[in-house]
């Protein structure tokens, strides 16, 4: 190795690659084919080509520990292992037999609590029966997405959609029962096989036949949908105000903390066992969803306390107010502004003033008198600078509005002009 390959390598880190080498699974393991894309803990990839020859997710129901030897070779059996999913294409849970060099392990999930602390089988019939649930492997397969080329009017375009062949349908739990021979022993006393205790009777609406079906399948590999004792609460065209998880500082600024936003709903889409509520960010403009777990409970009426706020009235008196001799009356306050930028391109925005600044190089001597540095809504809450002879119309916002969406974490102190 050379002098410049050396140099080199200071700067380049090998990245390591982690991978599961256990060949033994365990009951409730989710499992794959080796030839599904999905890695552990890494289920990002658009799946290209042929996207219909990958494989589903799997969970283990069932385990047969070998103990004999291939007579030729004198290596010992691998284990089989039972493996649970739905095919869409057939319209029934499958239940099927593979070797442990067959698959690979994908990941697992989190148990359901049921609540349930007694062994007794008519304590889990009553809290159970009834009940709706669907198969843990639900949000890997909702997850899948192919892509592919289209075109149209001779112009190509990759375009990315659902690839669903193995989503498994929302069920209802008709009877639970327990299996007596869930483990057996051999003569030795270890375990040749293994399997779930408590298997639950579904029945589900066959999306091949347009009839309905039933299955017995593991209780374990359930989890259950609960989107009928959540009713849905919100309004379309309400906005609503959402808590933000972490308070976020906005750019250059120690003081103000923006923790919750307002999201205006826009429509309420039912995804196969949850709801998605789509909405916009009123402050941004920007749109995105939402999932079943809104974390809203109440609404705000924006529009009313912007209105409340004071109105400056025309250019001439806006740019007296928003001038450096009024300094006091500006700086750490919040203003809804028309703005036209040098494109002559008008937009409203929310801003919070930082200071006054030296006008920019770019701008011409005599095109403005004062520049604001502000935290624009619009962005973000990032850093915007605006020549006040561009504002259209401004209006003073209330001492609410920064009560409601923002907090401070510790008091402004205005030194005397």
């Amino acid at each position: 190795m050379n002098n410049e390959e050396i140099s080199a390598n200071c700067y380049i880190s090998n990245i390591e690659q982690s991978a599961f080498s256990n060949d033994t699974f365990k009951l409730g393991d989710i499992v794959a084919l080796k030839s599904h894309p999905y890695q552990t803990n890494y289920f990002e990839p658009k799946i290209g080509a042929y996207a219909r020859f990958t494989p589903p997710l799997m969970i283990v129901i069932e385990i047969l520990n070998k103990t004999t030897h291939d007579t030729f070779t004198g290596v010992k059996d691998s284990n089989q292992y039972k493996c649970l999913f739905y095919s869409t294409k057939e319209g029934k849970f499958e239940k099927l037999w593979f070797k442990s060099e067959e698959l690979k392990y994908i990941g697992n999930y989190v148990k359901e609590d049921h609540g349930i602390s007694s062994f007794d089988i008519t304590d889990w019939k009553k809290e159970l029966l009834g009940k709706e649930v669907v198969l843990q492997t639900v949000d890997l397969e909702l997850g899948k997405k192919k892509t592919f080329l289209d075109t149209v009017d001779g112009r190509s375009k990759m375009k990315v959609s659902n690839l669903l062949d193995y989503l498994p349908p929302v069920a209802s739990i008709m009877d639970v029962k327990y299996e007596d021979d869930h483990t057996k022993h051999n003569d030795k006393g270890k375990v040749t096989s293994k399997k779930h205790q408590l298997h639950a009777k579904l029945k589900w609406l066959n999306n091949e036949s347009g009839k309905f079906s039933e299955e017995a399948v593991p209780l374990e590999c359930l989890k259950l949908v609960k989107f009928n004792e959540n009713p849905v609460i919100y309004n379309e065209k309400k906005t609503y105000l959402l808590s933000l998880k972490v308070p976020k500082q906005l750019e250059d600024n120690t003081d103000v903390y923006m923790k919750s936003i307002p999201v205006l709903l826009t429509s309420t889409t039912f995804n196969h066992y949850y709801y998605v509520y789509d909405g916009m960010n009123v402050f941004t403009n920007k749109s995105r969803s939402y999932s079943h777990t809104f974390p809203v409970r109440s609404y705000v009426d924006l529009k009313k306390m912007l209105r409340s706020g004071k109105d400056l009235g025309d250019k001439s008196n806006i740019q007296k107010y928003l001038s450096e001799e009024n300094k006091t009356d500006v700086k750490d306050k919040w203003f809804k502004i028309s703005y036209i930028d040098s494109n002559g391109v008008s937009t409203e925005r929310i801003v919070y003033v930082q200071d006054f600044v030296p006008k920019p190089e770019a701008i011409p001597e005599d095109e403005s008198k004062s520049t604001l540095k502000c935290n624009c809504l619009l962005r973000g809450g990032d850093v915007r600078h605006f020549l006040v002879e561009r504002i259209q119309k401004c209006i003073a916002l209330p001492k609410e509005f920064e009560g409601i969406f923002f907090e401070r974490v510790k008091p402004i102190t205005t030194a005397k002009q």
